[in-house]
């Protein structure tokens, strides 16, 4: 995981508090995040003990203080908030006068203003700071009246904001009329259409049933090889609160019925995004090959539900890798063999999956005008070199060696060329198995 990485986990009450301790083993009691209770269940799982289960957790932990939590859109009630606009956007009323601060915490900001029935205005006054007060230095005129940051039960709170952002925003500030008397409100507008994520998500978009298994039935029919998938909506919102990248690589070690991937599509649809996803799984009861490759493939291309309704593809590109065992042995064969496999490793991690050209010394794949080559033996550079001149386009070159070795000074007449160093994983298998 990356130093900025964010991990996500969802777990019952059950085993919960040992995976925190767990968690916090790996990763450090400060670097957790938060846990979130989602409501995936509204009409409750029944269990022997007699209490209906509505929720699951979602625990979040960072690789490092540098990580940062994403966010999530504004619901309806939330926009909600915000009924009145002007050309600055929407906001709501709100009075000037702040509910929770008092004048000792904060003196400065116990300021008088003149107000009138339809008009405020900030009177001449200096700060005295043997006092800590302000002075008036003008007397109110005939139609106004000096108000002060106090409530109703006369304690002396203070304003929102200090005198000099009155100031520079006085066209944020207005006279409200409240129970008779005169008031100073102020706009406070909806500064993001986004809001930091809550530790309770109880969305009806989040039940597993109505928009998980409901959804695979869409796509499938009668699909057995999976009881229990997540709604699409509440893994986008893990996702969106692990990052707020459009860039971002979210891997999936247990992917099950595939849904990150379902909700990553959705998600790049919705933005016009670039994210990718990596799962995997142990095809547990085949489930990787009948229900989570076709499932993701069916959301790429889209597909005819079981009311025969033409659902639209969300786009996007897919391969499908298998992992298995490579024989052990020093031999020439072998080295090949893992040096040709590792491509594959090589390919998702530029994207680029398309063979152009194979040969037992060489591959180069291709992706619009972009080009890797990878070079199983260095005794071709040469013959690489000359391939290179009919190639008006970037190429990333890898070149398989014990050494490590970049041979960049072998193509440093080429600026068209990158030079890449060998993936520290596949270098350290392939020097632990044939040196």
């Amino acid at each position: 995981m990356k130093e900025d990485g964010i991990i996500c986990i969802t777990i019952d009450d059950h085993e919960l508090p040992r995976l925190i301790m767990i968690m916090e083993e790996v990763y450090g009691e400060n670097n957790h995040l938060g846990t979130i209770c989602i409501r995936n269940n509204p009409s409750g799982r029944s269990t022997m003990k007699g209490i209906s289960i509505n929720h699951e957790y979602a625990i979040f932990f960072s690789k490092s203080p540098i990580s940062k939590v994403g966010r999530l859109p504004r619901n309806e009630k939330q926009i909600n908030r915000y009924p009145e606009k002007d050309k600055k956007g929407y906001y709501e009323e709100v009075n000037f006068r702040k509910g929770g601060g008092i004048r000792k915490e904060s003196p400065k900001m116990f300021y008088p203003l003149f107000i009138s029935n339809n008009s405020w205005r900030i009177p001449k006054m200096n700060w005295n700071n043997d006092k800590k007060e302000w002075i008036l230095n003008e007397k109110v005129k005939r139609d106004e009246n000096v108000i002060y940051p106090v409530d109703d039960l006369g304690r002396e709170k203070r304003w929102k904001w200090a005198l000099e952002r009155v100031k520079n925003e006085s066209d944020e500030l207005f006279v409200r009329k409240v129970k008779g008397e005169n008031h100073i409100f102020h706009k406070n507008r909806m500064s993001h259409n986004t809001v930091l994520p809550n530790t309770w998500w109880d969305k009806k978009e989040y039940s597993a049933t109505d928009h998980g298994t409901r959804l695979l039935k869409e796509m499938f029919g009668e699909l057995k090889t999976f009881d229990y998938p997540k709604a699409v909506e509440a893994v986008k919102d893990c996702l969106r609160v692990l990052s707020g990248n459009k860039d971002a690589v979210f891997l999936d070690f247990f992917a099950g019925s595939g849904t990150t991937g379902h909700a990553v599509l959705e998600l790049n649809k919705e933005d016009n995004g670039n994210r990718s996803f990596i799962l995997g799984t142990n095809n547990e009861n085949n489930i990787a090959e009948d229900a989570c490759f076709p499932r993701i493939k069916k959301a790429i291309q889209g597909y005819k539900n079981q009311k025969n309704i033409n659902i639209k593809g969300l786009g996007g590109s897919l391969e499908y890798f298998k992992t298995k065992f490579i024989p052990y042995g020093h031999s020439d064969q072998n080295k090949i063999l893992l040096a040709k496999k590792a491509s594959d490793i090589l390919c998702l991690k530029e994207e680029i999956y398309d063979e152009y050209i194979s040969k037992i010394d060489y591959k180069i794949y291709k992706k619009e005008n972009k080009y890797i080559f990878i070079v199983y033996d260095q005794l071709s550079i040469e013959k690489i070199k000359k391939l290179i001149t009919q190639y008006n386009a970037k190429i990333k070159i890898y070149v398989f060696s014990l050494g490590g070795d970049l041979f960049e000074e072998e193509f440093e007449e080429f600026n068209n060329v990158e030079i890449f160093p060998m993936p520290e994983p596949i270098l350290a298998t392939y020097k632990r198995l044939f040196l």
